[in-house]
Order: C-alpha cells, then sequence, then structure tokens
C-alpha cells in the first residue's frame, strides 16, 4: 500500500497535498513514492511559530508588556534576520520522534531550513526564495519544487484568525525565562473550552523571535517541542543562501501539490458534487478552508476547521484510506478516537464515502464533532 499522511490544515514549509500524498494508505498496489520513508515535517505550529519575527519590544528592564501586545508582537510580520540551531520533538501516544536543524530567516520571507541526520549529516534541506519552496534531497539527488508558505492568498484573513485565537483561549504573561542565553517572555494560551490543546511560547525580548514552543495536548501530555540551542540575530543575509545548489545529477520536480482555499460554495463547484457543511462545528470550530484533488485514482475533498490555533481536518475520500484497511484490505474504520503523529483520528463510512476526521483535541470532543459530521 502507498502510505499517504493525513494532516490538519496547511503547513508551513511544506504542503498539505504533499504530506497527504506520502502517508495515507489508499487502496491500490504500492508505487514508488518519491521521498525517503522517514521524511516528516515540522508539525504547523512547531515550524512555522519558528519563522515569525517582529519590531523589537521592550526590553527586560522595561515593564512587562501586556499578554495580548507581546502575542500581536510575536505574530508580526518578520522584520529580524537571524540563525540558530533548534531541536524539535513530537510526542504522540508512547512513541517519539526528536530532530535537530539549523535555521537561517532573512526577512520579509527567505529561509532555510537543514535537518540533521544523528551522524550529523545533512538529510534535508527546506528552502523558500520568497516565490516557490524547495525540499532538496541530497541523498536521492531529487528536488521537490513548490509555492513558498504565504505565497498565496488563504481564504481566512489573518486577522480573523487571530481574532479566534483571542476568543478561545486566554493569552497570560508567566514572567522572564532564559532560552539559548537570551532573556525571554514566556507566553501562555489556555484554552477557554475543555478538551483542546495548551501552548506556551518563549518570545525573545530583543526581537521578538519565538525561541521556545512548547504544546500539551487536552489531557495536559506532551506533544510537541521546538527550541533554540543557539540564536544569533544578523543585520542581513546572503541571498545565495536560500538558492538550491545542486550537482548535475539532482532532478527538480515540480510536485503540483500546492494547496488550494476553496469556500464550501466554491469545494462543491469544483467537485461537482452536493457538499452539506456547517460554518461552526462544538467546540467554537470555525470552517477555514476546503481542497478538491486526485490521489491514485482516488477522489479527495479535504476540509479545515480551526479556533485560531487548534485545527481539525475533515478528509472525504471514494476509497478507504490510512487505517480503515487492515491486512486483508477490508474495510475496518477507527470506530473510536486513536492517537497518531498528525493527531487522533476517527473514521466511518457514509453511503459510498468515506470519512476520515483529524484533530488535536479530547476523545470526547472529537466524537461530539463527529456526531454533528455525521447527522449532516
Amino acid at each position: 500500500m502507498r502510505k499517504v499522511k493525513i494532516i490538519p490544515a496547511a503547513t508551513e514549509p511544506g504542503t498539505t497535498k504533499w504530506w497527504a500524498r506520502k502517508w495515507l494508505k489508499v487502496g491500490r498496489p504500492e508505487t514508488k513514492a518519491g521521498i525517503q520513508k522517514d521524511w516528516r515535517p515540522p508539525t504547523v505550529l512547531l515550524s512555522c511559530l519558528l519563522f515569525l519575527a517582529s519590531s523589537p519590544i521592550l526590553a527586560s528592564a522595561a515593564p512587562p508588556p501586556a499578554a495580548n501586545d507581546l502575542l500581536q508582537a510575536a505574530l508580526a510580520d518578520p522584520q529580524v534576520a537571524y540563525q540558530g540551531r533548534v531541536m524539535l520533538t513530537q510526542w504522540y501516544g508512547k512513541r517519539t520522534r526528536a530532530e535537530e536543524a539549523r535555521v537561517f530567516f532573512n526577512p520579509p520571507n527567505l529561509y532555510r531550513w537543514e535537518f540533521l541526520s544523528p551522524d550529523g549529516q545533512i538529510s534535508r534541506v527546506i528552502i523558500s526564495d520568497g516565490s516557490d519552496e524547495f525540499v532538496w534531497l541530497p541523498k536521492e539527488h531529487k528536488v521537490l519544487k513548490g509555492s513558498a508558505a504565504k505565497s498565496s492568498p488563504k481564504l481566512m484573513v489573518p486577522e480573523l484568525e487571530r481574532e479566534l485565537l483571542l476568543k478561545n483561549y486566554q493569552a497570560k504573561l508567566l514572567g522572564p525565562d532564559q532560552v539559548a542565553g537570551r532573556t525571554t517572555w514566556v507566553l501562555e494560551l489556555a484554552p477557554l473550552i475543555p478538551g483542546k490543546p495548551h501552548q506556551k511560547f518563549w518570545i525573545d525580548q530583543e526581537t521578538a523571535v519565538i525561541l521556545e514552543t512548547k504544546r500539551l495536548g487536552p489531557t495536559g501530555a506532551r506533544a510537541g517541542l521546538s527550541r533554540f540551542a543557539r540564536f544569533k540575530p544578523q543585520k542581513d543575509m546572503s541571498k545565495d543562501l536560500f538558492q538550491v545548489k545542486a550537482d548535475s545529477m539532482t532532478q527538480v520536480i515540480d510536485h503540483g501539490l500546492d494547496p488550494d482555499f476553496f469556500s464550501i460554495k466554491e469545494l462543491r463547484h469544483r467537485t461537482g458534487k452536493s457538499l452539506n457543511l456547517p460554518e461552526q462545528l462544538p467546540g467554537n470550530f470555525t470552517f477555514e478552508s476546503g481542497d478538491a484533488y486526485q490521489l491514485n485514482e482516488a477522489s479527495v475533498r479535504h476540509i479545515r476547521y480551526t479556533d485560531g490555533l487548534a485545527v481539525l481536518s475533515l478528509f472525504e475520500t471514494s476509497r478507504p484510506v490510512g487505517p480503515m484497511l487492515d491486512k486483508t484490505r477490508e474495510f475496518s474504520p477507527l470506530a473510536t478516537p486513536e492517537q497518531f503523529s498528525s493527531g487522533k483520528v476517527l473514521q466511518w463510512k457514509k453511503g459510498h464515502q468515506y470519512f476520515t476526521l483529524v484533530g488535536d483535541v479530547s476523545d470526547e470532543l472529537l466524537e461530539q464533532i463527529a456526531s454533528e459530521l455525521k447527522a449532516m
């Protein structure tokens, strides 16, 4: 079986369609994957928030800023160049995955992530020149090319997403702390509705770069951690650093899997199928966008909901996918939530269509959301 991972919403760096194509099992014989099997991207908040920086905020000697002002500063457009070394750790169930990366960033939207294998060699590199994003696999002599993060507008504007975040989470300043030898402010986002994740950010007081992000699941268990071991602001960096310099043997492939951001009406028009979806789901999740594409001769509709921080993804497919397929290739859905690296997963069948719901919420909340979707 070809494996393709379903992950919620659009990820940065990388594209949702590509991760889906890589890890989600589709009911047909295995074909050759165009990427090494152990490649997974940083999670949506653990990766994109590491890029964020803003104008300098109050120094450590000054009075502490208001929590909402600090959050606004950290989520503003980047203005500070930097380089550093980052540790990324993800926990799911009893399993753990850890990676180390060298990170380079130049405002407004140039970045380079060099992921290191245990022996210190570069296993893959993710580069953005502001227009395109490249995933370079040196050992496989391949470069996967797509649109850069934020190169196309999302359906939900950033102002609305921030409004949702503050509507569903309470921002609280916990005080100063040290990360990578630098003074930071610790900011906590606590959910106002039970069954959602908690998140903490360690924000550099000088540059407003987020130096550490810690995510706890709905039960308080560790879910994800990103932390700079070394961090150094820069005046500027050469743009050559954000170009792919591969050898003549390297093949550049346009993967064609950049996510689209359709409204419910546009998604219905694109697929030619009826689509009865709510704008709101239990837990105050709001419709963010939808996408539709073909995958191994199966049609896929991906519907995304968000509360500003947590993300829900609903995949509707014409064939059973992922854990729905047991070793005998018989349809066997996950009738109760099960933990995977992408979050909790629930599955069901309705008519001739198969549904997979993925979200980083409690079992009870995920089942409540699934019940409403099944009734539509």
